[in-house]
C-alpha cells in the first residue's frame, strides 16, 4: 500500500484540515436534510373521514357524501380542503348550517387547498368542526394510452366488459398514490396528517366492496344492491385510502399471528392459491428482519385489472391481476411477481405504520419496500439472485433514467405540484434508484449492521413520521468512525443529485527490481478517473466519494475515493494479478469503464467468483465482438474466445443457474447470424452441451439451450423439439416451438397446429404455437393465426405484449406469413367500436395491433385518433409511437 503520511508534514496538516472540514460538512448536510415534523403541517388536523358512495357506471362517476371531522391548529374562519374536479353540491357544518364554498381557479390541476370553505365563525385553536360535503366526481380515470399494461392515474378507475374486451371484469378501484385520492375524496392530503376513516359503498350483487381496516357489516336492499361498511381504527394518511369493487372468491392462508386472506376471481381461485404460496413465509421474514410484528391483525390481498403493480391501504393491498397464474408459471417467474407481494407487505410498515413527514420523502416508502423485497429474494434464493436480478436491474434502470434531460434526484429539490408528485411516486426513481442507495449502505455497513439500522427505524412509535434524516442517523449510529465521517456527504451525493458517476479505471503493473519468475513481486497502480456525467447537476464538476472495494484475483482491498477528478492507489502484491475489478459486489451506482484485453476478459468470465464481475466481463467482450468489423480476423478470434469462455460457464453445474442462463443468452446473441433467417454455425462441442442441458437441467436452462440449438435451423433436432412441446414448463415449450419452426422440418406443422390443445394458463400454448408458425412460414398457418387474432374470448394477460397476449402474437405471425389485410380490417372495426363506447384502452390496443400489422389500410386510423384525442399530450405521444412503428413495418420513411 502507499506509505503513510508523517504527522508533521505539510501534507499531513492539509489532510487533518480536510478531515475537520469534512466533519463540518457532515454536520451541515445533516442539518440540510429534512427532520421529522414536530407538528402536522397546515391549519387543520383531520381526525376522521367518513364517505358514503354510490356509483353511476355509464358516466364513470361516483355520487358521494363525505363527513370530515377536523381540529383547528390555529384560529381560522376558512378551511382549505384538498379536492380536485369534485362537483360540490352542498357543504354543511354539524349544526346543519349551509356554508359558502368555492373551488380555486384552475382546481382541475388538483393543487393543495383547492376547495375553500367559509365557516361563518372563527374556530379557536384546538376547537373541532364537522363538515359534510355532498358532491359528484368529475374526473374520469381512464387507462393511460402509453401504458396499456396498466396505469394508476387519479381517482376512480371504472372497468366493465366492452364489445372489444368482453372478458373484462366489472370493477372499480381507487388509486391511492400521492395526490390521487383528492380526485374522489376530499381531505388533507399531507402524508403526516393521519386520520381514521369509514367507507360505505352501495353496489349491485354479486359485486363486493373491499377496503382497508375491518368490515363492520353488509346491508342488503330490496333492489338487489348491498351496502358494505368498512372502518379503519388505525390512523392512516389520506393518500393511503383505497377500495375495490368487484366479484371475488376468498382464499385464506395460515399464519401464526395474522389472518391472511386473498381475494381472486371465482374462475381463477386455483391460480390465486398457487401464486400466493410464499406470503406467510415472507411475512415471517420481514417481522424477524425488522424486529417488529406485522402492524395489523389481518392482511388482505385483492387482485384487479388495469393496475401495473400495487396500491397499499391499511391492512389491504390491491395487486395487479397479472400476479395470478398457475403453479408452473409462478414457479418460473416467482422472482418478479413475488416481489410485488413482498413490497405490498413491507408498505404496511413503511408509509403505513410509519408515515412520511412530507411528500419529498416518498423514496423511503418505495425504496425500502423494493429493497426489503430484494432481501427476501436473497433469503430464499441466495446472494447471486439478489445481485443479478434486483441489483443489476435497479442499477441499469437508474443509469438509463439519469441520461434523460429531466432526470430527478431520489430526494427532489425542485418544487412539485400534486400531479407531479403522483408521477414521480409511480416512476422508477424512488423505488429503483432509491433501492440502489439502500444497497450501497448495506454493503458499506455490512448485513448485520444494516439489519440493526432497519430495526432502529422500526423501533419508532407507530404514527411517528419518517424522514431521510432518521435513516441517516440510524446509519451513523451503526457505522464505524471512518465511515461515519463521510456518510453525510454520501447521502447528499446519492439522494440530491440526478447524475450517475462514470468511473474510468486504468491499471499498471511494475515488477520489483530483482523480481524473478519464482517470486514475481511488484506494485499495482490503479487510477480511477471520474468522468463528467450527464445530465450535469451543475456547471461545476461534482465528484463522488466514499469507500469502494477493489477485487484483485481472489482478495478484496478497501479503497477510499476522494471527491476529485482522479484517485490513484498503489498496492504492493506478491505476484502479478490476472483479475482486477472495481466494485465486485456492485455496491455503487455507476458506469464502469475498464479497458481490458480480450484474454483478461475471457479469464474474468471463466474464473471470477462474483456473479456481477462475470456478467460485466461477458457483456464487455460481447459488445467488443459486435462492434468489430464483420469477417475480420480480430472479430473471429474474439468470438471464438468468448464462445469458449461462455461454454465453460454454462457447463459449470456448481454455478448459480441464473449465471449460466445469462451466459446462454449471450452465447445465443453471439451465434445469431447478421442475415435474417440464416442458419447459425454450431460446432459439435456447443451442440453436445446444449443437448446435455436440455436433458439434465431446470426449466430456464432447458429453454435457453433449446434457443441456442434452434439457431442452427437444423431439422435433425426436430424430434427433440417436438418432444419438448409436452414439457412441464411453458418456457421450455415456447423455446421448443420456436426452434421447431426454425428447423423447417416436415414434422413441424402438424405438431405446432396441435399444440394449442395442450392445457396452459391464459393460452400460453397457443402463443407458443403462433411463435413457431411465424418461424416456420408455412402458409397453411394463416387461418390458425387469423382465428387467434379474432378470438376476443380466449383468456390472456393484460400486459399489451405478444409474449402474453395471443392477439398480439397472432399479429406478428400474420406479418411473418404476409397475410395482414383481414386482420387489419378487424382491428379497424374494433377501434371504431372502442371509440363509440369510450373505451380508450381498447382503442389504443387496436391501434397497436394495426401498427404491428403494418397494413396500408390502417393509415386513416392515425388521423382519426389524432382528431379524437386532440389536446391530450400523452395520447398524441402514443399515437406518434404507433405510427412510427407502422411506417417501419411498411418500410416507409
Amino acid at each position: 500500500m502507499a506509505a503513510a503520511l508523517h504527522p508533521n508534514t505539510p501534507a499531513a496538516l492539509i489532510a487533518r484540515l480536510a478531515t475537520l472540514t469534512a466533519t463540518v460538512i457532515v454536520a451541515l448536510v445533516a442539518l440540510a436534510l429534512p427532520r421529522c415534523a414536530a407538528a402536522r403541517v397546515g391549519s387543520i388536523d383531520v381526525q376522521h373521514v367518513a364517505v358514503d358512495l354510490h356509483f353511476d357506471w355509464p358516466a364513470r362517476q361516483a355520487r358521494a357524501t363525505a363527513t370530515l371531522t377536523l381540529n383547528a391548529r390555529s384560529a381560522i374562519d376558512t378551511v382549505a380542503i384538498d379536492a380536485a374536479m369534485l362537483l360540490i353540491e352542498s357543504v354543511h357544518d354539524e349544526r346543519g348550517t349551509a356554508l359558502l364554498h368555492q373551488m380555486a381557479p384552475g382546481s382541475a390541476a388538483g393543487e393543495d387547498g383547492a376547495l375553500r370553505i367559509h365557516l361563518g365563525r372563527t374556530l379557536r385553536m384546538g376547537e373541532h368542526v364537522v363538515l359534510t360535503l355532498r358532491y359528484r366526481t368529475g374526473w374520469v380515470n381512464a387507462s393511460d394510452p402509453q401504458n396499456l399494461g396498466g396505469s394508476l392515474g387519479r381517482g376512480l378507475r371504472f372497468l366493465q366488459p366492452s364489445s372489444t374486451e368482453p372478458l373484462r371484469r366489472r370493477q372499480i378501484w381507487a388509486s391511492s398514490e400521492a395526490g390521487a385520492v383528492r380526485w374522489w375524496l376530499p381531505g388533507h392530503d399531507h402524508p403526516s396528517d393521519l386520520r381514521t376513516s369509514e367507507l360505505r359503498a352501495t353496489v349491485p350483487a354479486p359485486l363486493q366492496v373491499v377496503a382497508g381496516g375491518r368490515l363492520v357489516g353488509v346491508q342488503p336492499h330490496g333492489d338487489g344492491t348491498r351496502t358494505f361498511h368498512w372502518r379503519t381504527d388505525t390512523p392512516e394518511p389520506h393518500h393511503r385510502t383505497t377500495f375495490v369493487v368487484g366479484e371475488f372468491t376468498p382464499i385464506p392462508q395460515h399464519h401464526e399471528r395474522v389472518a391472511l386472506l386473498n381475494l381472486g376471481y371465482p374462475d381463477e381461485a386455483a391460480g390465486v392459491a398457487a401464486s400466493v404460496v410464499q406470503q406467510p413465509d415472507a411475512l415471517r421474514f420481514f417481522s424477524r428482519l425488522l424486529g417488529q410484528p406485522f402492524p395489523h391483525p389481518q392482511h388482505t390481498q385483492v387482485f384487479v385489472q388495469d393496475l401495473p403493480w400495487n396500491l397499499p391501504g391499511t391492512g389491504v393491498s390491491v395487486l395487479s391481476e397479472n400476479f395470478v397464474d398457475d403453479l408452473g408459471t409462478h414457479h418460473d417467474f416467482q422472482y418478479l411477481w413475488d416481489g410485488l407481494q413482498s413490497e405490498s407487505l413491507v408498505q404496511q410498515w413503511f408509509g403505513g405504520r410509519w408515515p412520511l413527514c412530507e411528500h419529498r420523502q416518498l423514496w423511503l416508502e418505495k425504496a425500502l419496500a423494493h429493497h426489503l423485497a430484494a432481501l427476501y429474494t436473497e433469503h430464499r434464493h441466495g446472494r447471486d439472485e439478489y445481485l443479478l436480478w434486483y441489483v443489476a436491474a435497479n442499477q441499469s434502470t437508474a443509469v438509463a433514467d439519469a441520461r434523460q434531460p429531466q432526470a430527478d434526484a431520489v430526494l427532489p429539490q425542485r418544487p412539485m405540484n400534486p400531479d407531479a408528485w403522483s408521477a414521480f411516486a409511480t416512476g422508477n426513481t424512488p423505488a429503483f434508484r432509491g433501492a440502489t442507495v439502500l444497497h450501497a449502505l448495506r454493503e458499506q455497513l455490512g448485513a448485520a449492521h444494516w439489519q440493526r439500522v432497519l430495526q432502529r427505524l422500526a423501533a419508532r412509535p407507530a404514527g411517528q413520521p419518517l424522514c431521510t434524516a432518521d435513516l441517516q442517523r440510524a446509519a451513523e449510529a451503526e457505522a464505524r468512525p471512518s465511515l461515519r465521517r463521510s456518510l453525510g456527504r454520501q447521502f447528499e451525493q446519492w439522494l440530491q443529485r440526478s447524475a450517475v458517476p462514470v468511473f474510468d479505471v486504468k491499471t499498471r503493473w511494475t515488477p520489483h527490481t530483482g523480481a524473478t519468475a519464482a517470486s514475481n513481486t511488484g506494485q499495482l497502480v490503479v487510477e480511477v478517473s471520474q468522468l463528467p456525467a450527464a445530465p450535469a447537476d451543475s456547471a461545476t464538476p461534482r465528484y463522488v466519494e466514499g469507500p469502494i472495494e477493489l477485487l484483485v484475483d481472489a482478495r478484496s482491498h478497501r479503497l477510499q475515493l476522494r471527491p476529485q477528478a482522479r484517485n490513484r492507489f498503489v498496492l504492493q502484491l506478491p505476484r502479478q494479478p490476472r483479475l482486477v475489478h472495481l466494485d465486485p459486489q456492485a455496491a455503487w451506482l455507476k458506469e464502469l469503464r475498464h479497458d481490458k484485453t480480450d484474454a483478461e476478459l475471457v479469464h474474468q468470465i471463466a474464473h471470477a467468483r462474483h456473479a456481477p464481475v462475470r456478467a460485466w466481463a461477458s457483456q464487455a467482450l460481447l459488445a467488443r465482438v459486435q462492434a468489430a468489423t464483420a469477417g475480420s480476423p480480430d472479430r473471429a478470434a474474439q468470438a471464438e474466445a468468448l464462445a469458449g469462455a461462455l461454454r465453460v460457464v454454462i457447463a459449470d453445474r456448481g454455478l448459480y443457474w441464473r449465471v449460466r442462463f445469462q451466459a446462454l443468452g449471450q452465447l445465443a446473441t453471439l451465434l445469431t447470424p447478421a442475415t435474417p433467417r440464416a442458419p447459425a454455425r454450431l460446432d459439435d462441442a456447443t451442440a453436445t452441451l446444449m443437448r446435455q442441458l436440455v436433458r439434465d437441467e431446470g426449466s430456464w436452462l432447458r429453454a435457453g439451450a433449446l434457443r441456442v440449438l434452434g439457431l442452427s435451423r437444423d431439422p435433425q433436432h426436430a424430434e427433440l423439439y417436438r418432444h419438448h412441446l409436452h414439457d412441464d414448463s411453458d418456457r421450455v415449450v415456447n423455446a421448443a416451438a420456436i426452434a421447431l419452426g426454425r428447423s423447417g422440418s416436415p414434422l413441424a406443422y402438424e405438431a405446432l397446429m396441435a399444440l394449442p390443445a395442450r392445457p396452459s394458463w391464459k393460452n400460453q400454448s397457443l402463443i407458443s404455437a403462433l411463435n413457431g408458425l411465424a418461424e416456420l412460414r408455412d402458409p397453411r398457418g394463416r387461418e390458425r393465426a387469423l382465428q387467434a387474432f379474432g378470438d376476443l374470448r380466449a383468456p390472456h394477460w393484460t400486459l399489451a405484449t405478444p409474449v402474453w397476449d395471443h392477439r398480439l402474437a397472432a399479429a406478428d405471425t400474420l406479418v411473418a406469413l404476409q397475410h395482414t389485410a383481414e386482420a387489419s380490417a378487424q382491428a379497424l372495426q374494433r377501434l371504431q367500436l372502442a371509440l363509440v363506447e369510450g373505451e380508450i384502452g381498447d382503442a389504443f390496443l387496436n391501434l397497436q395491433l394495426l401498427a404491428t400489422l403494418g397494413d396500408a389500410a390502417a393509415e386513416p386510423a392515425f388521423a382519426t385518433m389524432r382528431e379524437r384525442f386532440a389536446g391530450q399530450p400523452d395520447a398524441q405521444a402514443a399515437i406518434d409511437g404507433h405510427e412510427v412503428r407502422w411506417k417501419a413495418r411498411r418500410g416507409a420513411p
